[in-house]
């Protein structure tokens, strides 16, 4: 009976404290319900951000490749025009050349533009010669017309001797 009665004594204590445990329970459900929503969502979020770096990284190593491609494209394709033109002997084509491009393609169009100036001075002086080659050949052929005109005349000259002398030869 004293344990009943003590037993009794604890319960409205025991009922305030399941009380409590209930509420406690219903309010650690309520807040990991939120917890797992919140955790949800940034996951969905963190998802999100990463595709979306993704995707940002991807536009931006294609426009670097196409902007590096093309300033390496453009200038080898103004170089292979010009080396074309020069092949095709055409050597009034001139190569433009950025003094501060200290690239291997700004070096190859440098080479390109001397190289075009020593064909240029080659070709000058070639045609320096051969003009002289062609004004001596003249006065050549002048010479040689005026002394076969020389020449015959001098054989005309000597068959009228001979033929002076035969009738001196026949008279004696």
């Amino acid at each position: 009976m004293a344990a009943q009665a003590a037993f009794g004594g604890f319960m409205p204590d025991f009922q305030k404290l399941e009380k409590s445990m209930a509420e406690l329970s219903e309010l650690i459900e309520k807040n990991s319900d939120a917890s797992n929503t919140l955790a949800n969502g940034a996951v969905v979020l963190s998802r999100t951000e990463i595709i979306g770096a993704g995707m940002l990284a991807i536009i931006v190593t294609m426009l670097v490749g196409y902007f590096v491609s093309r300033s390496i494209i453009t200038p080898l394709k103004e170089v292979t025009g010009f080396a074309a033109l020069i092949a095709a002997g055409d050597l009034s084509a001139t190569m433009q050349v950025n003094m501060q491009d200290r690239t291997e393609i700004g070096q190859l169009k440098h080479g390109l533009r001397d190289m075009t100036d020593s064909l240029q001075k080659i070709v000058a002086q070639v045609r320096t010669v051969t003009d002289t080659m062609a004004t001596t050949s003249g006065e050549i052929a002048a010479g040689n017309l005026d002394l076969s005109s020389r020449t015959e005349m001098q054989a005309s000259a000597l068959e009228k001797t001979a033929s002076s002398m035969e009738e001196l030869d026949c008279d004696c």
